[in-house]
């Protein structure tokens, strides 16, 4: 749930040579060293673009020795009013093939006494072949070497201490690990070897049985609540998303300001699908007023 802050203040986290975590072009500080990172694909959404360009050069910078460094907040950021399903749709393609590009990154090989100017368009290269860029953004690369060399730009040098490797297949029933101290609701049955759609629920633990007609969307929404009014919240996601969907699970991660109530799954029981196949995963976590 949102707002997300950190609780240390002052605080930098470094990443260890070979670990990926994504950033975006928000509040970010780049040095001078690590201005050819700057490079944004340009065939893909705006959304995408930033994130992409951060599992690229970080995997750059696995051959510069260079590193990633993450602060506490530096910045307060006050979102315009927007369709949050127009930003899902231009980011899908993060969530489907955020897997296959993190591995092909972590089995890239350059070639050994390269430079790291030519790694990097070899790179883009190998990355257009495996349908992630595109010959466009390759052409962009080679564009970026040779405007970088105009202006006498110096690439750090390459110390190749990344060896290539294929990750593990990840390992899903592991999810619960990612919610520490949160108990996961399993609402049942198998699993079916057809491909499944997930259902994501956030939010305010008081929203799933407020009626539709108190809830206060805001006038930007699409979504039409009209015919639904009377109806609580959940009852219209059961109604409305469920009935349209057939192989799919739930996972509610809600919140809530009561000490008492935090940790309790029976809450989400009314977003508990219908048929046993389907699951339902629910953490119920606390927040800080306001």
């Amino acid at each position: 749930p949102t707002p997300v802050t950190f609780k240390a203040e002052d605080t930098v986290r470094v990443l260890p040579n070979g670990v990926f975590a994504p950033w975006n072009a928000r509040a970010l500080l780049v040095r001078a060293d690590a201005f050819w990172g700057l490079l944004t694909p340009a065939t893909v959404t705006g959304r995408v673009a930033d994130i992409w360009r951060s599992y690229l050069t970080s995997r750059l910078m696995f051959e510069s020795g260079q590193r990633l460094a993450f602060t506490s907040a530096l910045v307060t950021q006050v979102r315009r009013a927007h369709d949050n399903r127009k930003d899902f749709a231009d980011e899908s393609v993060l969530y489907s093939r955020v897997d296959d590009v993190v591995r092909l990154l972590c089995e890239f090989a350059p070639r050994p006494g390269t430079g790291m100017d030519q790694v990097a368009v070899e790179m883009y290269k190998y990355l257009a072949r495996n349908r992630v860029l595109s010959k466009l953004d390759v052409d962009l690369a080679v564009a970026w070497r040779k405007d970088l060399a105009s202006i006498h730009y110096t690439w750090p040098q390459r110390k190749g201490t990344f060896t290539p490797f294929t990750p593990p297949p990840i390992d899903t029933s592991a999810l619960s690990a990612v919610l520490p101290g949160s108990k996961m609701q399993d609402g049942g049955g198998g699993r079916s070897k057809r491909s499944r759609t997930a259902v994501c629920v956030t939010g305010p633990i008081g929203l799933l049985n407020k009626e539709l007609g108190d809830v206060g969307f805001p006038k930007e929404t699409e979504c039409d609540m009209e015919p639904s009014k009377g109806k609580t919240m959940a009852q219209w996601l059961r109604k409305n998303l469920y009935a349209g969907l057939e192989d799919f699970d739930v996972f509610a991660v809600l919140s809530t300001t009561d000490t008492d109530k935090a940790g309790d799954v029976s809450v989400c029981s009314d977003l508990k699908p219908k048929q046993k196949s389907n699951k339902l995963v629910c953490a119920v976590q606390k927040t800080e007023p306001g």
